[in-house]
């Protein structure tokens, strides 16, 4: 979601086994003075889990990473690193990456690692014994005070097994990432990181989203919760409650991966559950039909995909969801939340509906579009003028938001509109929902911006954040009616 100011953040596909193999380096394995730990079982990816590890391309055995990650080797990890793993009866494998595609936003796992954690050539891959990949690291030298790692212990936790789960193995599960998650913090401390390395998205929102649809009134309810919250039995048990089926409510428990927006957190959560109605209410009134396709455009974590889903599910009919971000995190943890939910869903890292390239997706039509868009300045006009363009920006979270590259990414949506709007012989033609911020010094931008590019906007709601000093609006957007020929 994209409200103003936004903090930095402090913090399907095939089924796979995340099996750690390793090879002990020869002094270490015949040590004597302990035994070297031993290879772990397999493990069975979580949903979560793997959807994770394969757009990093870190997913199934240790040995098959280079071939994911094209220039990627493993190498041995330092003396310190190997101490800790026999010491706490872990693993450790070390890896180096290939450069990252340069300028313009991240196309891999490479790209994420570079951007995200730190700009370094080689990363740690901490390994629980079980097999699963609990957190990396950048190793390489020149990592700085703005360095993060990435703490993966949340989503081993089987989120499909939470609805009906008792408090005692909701607590079994929040203890087994807990203790994890201490040996990460531990792991950090003991190579004299902690006061260089920060967890992405440890301090700005918690990895697990509850989300509900009232059926008939499209009213959402979100809510945001961590291991903490499971392993607390006041806490815990009040969740499972919340996790029923009451008749009413539509459902579902979904992690929020590391660098995509959480639509729970306090400063997005108005406006998430804002926007989620009105896309229930458009939905609604298309009055869609089965095989309707549905695009949400900066998907996030999947959150609008599935109020759409879950609006058409109400409705008595199933869509076909597409999705696409800029973000390759974001677009697995969309897929995530679509395995989880139940339905399938095409989800793609693409820059806005179109590129240089081409469209995101060729050919293909919609009856509704979804963009809860990157936030114009509030003063657009420096930017119209051309003198307040800045700097490409490296991290994921600067991209798209304020300034000339959300009101370019505005152009490029409303100008490409046109031909991703299904022609719909229905009463109602097919329509955009989006919501942005209304520029103070220019609000008719948006419409005006839809207006030249023979769309029509229509206004359906406008309110104010951050104190009254933001104006937000939503807009459906529609192709204009071909009038129908006279009857001689």
């Amino acid at each position: 979601m994209k409200l103003l100011p936004r903090p930095r953040p402090t913090p399907g596909g095939r089924a796979s086994a995340l099996v750690a193999v390793f090879l002990l380096p020869a002094a270490l394995a015949c040590d004597s003075r302990s035994p070297a730990p031993v290879a772990p079982p397999a493990a069975a990816a979580s949903i979560a889990g793997h959807e994770l590890l394969e757009a990093l391309g870190f997913d199934g055995r240790v040995e098959e990473i280079p071939t994911r990650i094209p220039g990627a080797a493993l190498v041995e990890p330092d003396a310190a690193a190997t101490r800790f793993a026999r010491a706490h009866g872990v693993f450790v494998q070390a890896i180096t990456i290939p450069p990252g595609a340069g300028s313009g936003p991240p196309r891999n796992g490479v790209d994420v690692l570079r951007s995200e954690l730190a700009d370094v050539d080689r990363f740690d891959l901490l390994y629980s014994p079980d097999g699963m990949l609990d957190a990396i690291v950048p190793s390489g030298p020149g990592h700085g005070t703005d360095a993060w790692f990435m703490d993966l212990t949340p989503y081993a936790i089987d989120l499909a097994r939470l609805p009906g789960a008792t408090v005692d193995e909701l607590k079994r599960q929040a203890q087994s990432v807990l203790d994890r998650r201490g040996i990460v913090t531990a792991y950090i401390q003991d190579r004299g990181l902690s006061q260089r390395l920060r967890p992405v998205d440890a301090l700005s929102k918690k990895p697990y989203v509850l989300v509900t649809l009232e059926r008939e009134t499209g009213e959402v309810g979100l809510e945001e919760f961590g291991p903490a919250e499971l392993l607390d039995p006041a806490s815990g048990g009040a969740l499972a409650a919340r996790l029923g089926d009451d008749g009413h409510h539509l459902r579902l428990v979904y992690p929020i991966f590391p660098t995509v927006y959480s639509p729970a957190v306090s400063n997005n959560q108005a406006q998430a559950r804002n926007f989620g109605h009105h896309v229930h209410a458009t939905l609604k009134r298309l009055a869609p039909r089965d095989g309707d396709r549905v695009l949400d455009v900066g998907t996030g974590s999947g959150y609008l995909s599935w109020v759409a889903w879950a609006t058409g599910r109400a409705l008595g009919c199933s869509l076909t969801m597409y999705a696409l971000d800029i973000n390759p995190l974001a677009a697995a943890n969309a897929r995530a939340m679509a395995r989880l939910a139940g339905f399938p869903i095409t989800a793609i890292a693409h820059d806005n509906v179109a590129d240089a390239a081409g469209p995101a997706f060729p050919g293909t039509t919609f009856r509704l579009i979804i963009w809860d868009m990157p936030a114009l300045p509030r003063l657009l006009k420096p930017y119209l003028s051309g003198g307040g363009a800045a700097a490409p920006p490296r991290q994921l979270m600067e991209y798209w938001d304020d300034g000339s590259a959300a009101y370019g990414s505005l152009r490029t949506f409303a100008e490409t509109l046109p031909g991703l709007l299904e022609p719909a012989p229905a009463a109602e033609p097919s329509a955009a929902v989006l919501w942005n911020t209304a520029p103070a010094d220019f609000p008719e931008a948006i419409p005006r911006t839809f207006e030249n590019a023979g769309l029509l906007p229509r206004l359906l709601d406008t309110y104010t954040s951050g104190a009254g000093a933001i104006t937000c609006v939503v807009y459906a957007v529609s192709l204009p009616k071909t009038p129908h020929p006279r009857k001689s």
